[in-house]
């Protein structure tokens, strides 16, 4: 029999989402530590750039969830080749650009790797800054393709900013 809810709180299993305790929830807004192999920043980061603000819009986001629909229910996931999905995309591109209720970044394809978008720019600097850009890449993967620390790369996004390049 499938799962019919996989939220917790929506099945009627708890009252809170912390109160699942197989749910990384609490790990999530710092409640407690994270098990070992459980990453939250790339997902925290998805909610803003300072984590007090991530976690606090990453709580909302789930309180927001409970009353709703599962989103899993309307996904669509297609497997194939990259000429499939490519013929796919052109087919329903014409319907999708007028569907203001799909996500911009969901009608995107995917974004060139990191180290494509590195030969496009002579300057490393440029270049980290350019594979940010795409908003598909972390810090840290960034960090490692251009053998410095994501620290590094934070600096010089922000300096990016400071300057006034498209961000």
């Amino acid at each position: 029999m499938p799962l019919r809810c996989a939220h917790p709180v929506r099945a009627g299993i708890v009252k809170e989402p912390g109160g699942w305790r197989r749910s990384s929830y609490n790990a999530t807004i710092g409640a407690q530590s994270s098990p070992l192999g459980l990453k939250v920043d790339g997902l925290l980061a998805q909610f803003g750039q300072g984590w007090g603000i991530a976690i606090r819009y990453y709580k909302r986001s789930v309180e927001e969830g409970i009353g709703r629909e599962s989103l899993w229910q309307e996904l669509k996931i297609y497997l194939g080749d990259e000429r499939f999905i490519k013929r796919l995309q052109s087919r329903l591109k014409s319907k999708e650009s007028e569907d203001v209720s799909i996500p911009r970044a969901q009608r995107r394809g995917p974004a060139p790797s990191v180290e494509l978008i590195g030969t496009r720019h002579e300057d490393r600097n440029e270049a980290v800054v350019a594979v940010y850009e795409t908003g598909e890449y972390t810090y840290e993967q960034i960090g490692k393709h251009f053998g410095v620390h994501f620290t590094t790369v934070g600096r010089l996004v922000r300096a990016a900013r400071k300057i006034g390049k498209k961000m």
